[in-house]
């Protein structure tokens, strides 16, 4: 499948405004999970069914390679998503709260990211340097935090800002679910233990409390991830050809 041709299958199933996914993060309510993770499904197979297997330069742009690298990215960020999304969700399904939380969070980040991507390129767009953009795109493809001859890799909590500055909410999100992604009371003891008062006694499995709520919460989390991913995608999509072209217009004006 080619680039532009897996862009628009993916925008055509996808729906991503605001209001949706201010919604998803505000009706943790625990009702209709079985609803909510069918249509949950139906939006990852939509997402499974546009990713690529190659990108090669030509495709993107005969001269420029920053929206090369940009695209590369964000195809990666497909991949990724995907997979978390999918398997966050067989855990839902399966009670496992604790990995289907985490794996939430942790598809909340790349959400955040290709939102990130979005507003960097729409900035460049509107008036930006190719330099600034390419520096950026470095970081994005090939940094790290711990390989010092490596670029710095960009901090997610940058980029959950950024996406919360885009659609408000979404920062409040991700430190709920940090809250069960951790070994603290509500990682731990909240989700897998329950102390009986009268008989003095703690019990413990998987969701103990058998709390709907926690996993409708969860779960409403997941959906907010794909809209901001859908978010993301599709507006880096929109703004592409305009970068691309302003790419080549610096580097026309360069030589």
């Amino acid at each position: 499948m080619k680039l532009d041709t897996a862009i628009a299958a993916f925008k055509a199933e996808t729906s991503a405004s605001n209001e949706g996914l201010i919604m998803a993060i505000s009706a943790c309510d625990g009702n209709d999970i079985e609803i909510l993770l069918m249509t949950i499904r139906k939006d990852i197979e939509s997402l499974a069914t546009s990713q690529l297997m190659a990108i090669y330069p030509e495709q993107v742009s005969t001269s420029a390679k920053t929206p090369y690298k940009l695209a590369v990215f964000r195809e990666g960020l497909c991949w990724r998503f995907e997979e978390l999304a999918r398997c966050s969700a067989d855990h839902y399904a399966t009670s496992d709260l604790a990995v289907a939380i985490t794996l939430t969070r942790a598809a909340m980040e790349c959400a955040a990211a290709v939102c990130y991507l979005f507003v960097v390129s729409r900035s460049f767009v509107q008036g930006g340097t190719l330099e600034a953009l390419d520096q950026i795109s470095e970081r994005l493809l090939v940094g790290s935090k711990s390989n010092p001859d490596m670029p710095e890799a960009i901090n997610v909590l940058t980029m959950l800002s950024k996406a919360d500055m885009e659609i408000s909410g979404i920062e409040r999100c991700y430190k709920a679910l940090s809250e069960y992604a951790h070994p603290n009371w509500s990682g731990t003891a909240f989700i897998y233990s329950q102390h009986h008062t009268d008989a003095l006694y703690t019990s413990f499995g998987r969701n103990e409390r058998n709390s709907m709520a926690l996993a409708g919460t969860g779960i409403n989390a997941l959906q907010a991830a794909l809209k901001l991913f859908q978010c993301g995608f599709n507006g880096f999509s929109d703004c592409f050809e305009d970068l691309v072209k302003k790419c080549e217009q610096h580097l026309d004006k360069s030589k």
